[in-house]
C-alpha cells in the first residue's frame, strides 16, 4: 500500500473523470476511510507492506530493493531504473492547492485534521499562507 498526502491523493483524484464535480473535502474523506480500512485489515491481511511516497523517493533502490528481496522474497539482484523518479512528486498538487483550493483550508482542517495526523501526515503543512 502506497500512502501519499491526502491533499496530494485528492487533488491527483480531481483529474480523474470520475471523480469530476467532486469536492476536495469529500475526497480527504476517503483517503481517511481508506487509511483507517488498511489499520483494521492490516492484522487480517498476509502479506501487507505500507510505504509512502515521501520515503520512497528519498531512496527508491532501497525501497524497490526491500520490497524486491525483503518483503516479496524475490532474488534481491533485480535492477530497477529510478532515474526518473520525481523529487517531490507532490510540488504539482500544492500549487494547484495553494493557487485554486486555499480558501478551504481551515474547513479542511478543522474537519479532518485530527484523523490525517492519526496517519503522519498533517494538513497544515499545506498552508501556503504561512510566511517563514
Amino acid at each position: 500500500f502506497i500512502q501519499r498526502p491526502p491533499l496530494a491523493t485528492a487533488l491527483a483524484h480531481l483529474e480523474w473523470r470520475e471523480c469530476e464535480g467532486m469536492r476536495l473535502t469529500d475526497l480527504v474523506a476517503h483517503w481517511v476511510a481508506v487509511s483507517y480500512y488498511v489499520v483494521a485489515d492490516r492484522d487480517k491481511l498476509q502479506y501487507l507492506r505500507v510505504v509512502t511516497l515521501e520515503d520512497f523517493v528519498k531512496d527508491p533502490a532501497a525501497i524497490l530493493e526491500d520490497l524486491w528481496a525483503g518483503f516479496l522474497g524475490l532474488d534481491d539482484d533485480v535492477q530497477d531504473d529510478v532515474s526518473d523518479v520525481q523529487a517531490d512528486p507532490n510540488a504539482k498538487y500544492r500549487r494547484k492547492y495553494c493557487d485554486h483550493h486555499i480558501h478551504t483550508h481551515d474547513a479542511l482542517v478543522h474537519t479532518w485534521g485530527a484523523s490525517v495526523r492519526t496517519f503522519g501526515y498533517d494538513l497544515d503543512s499545506w498552508d501556503c499562507r504561512v510566511v517563514d
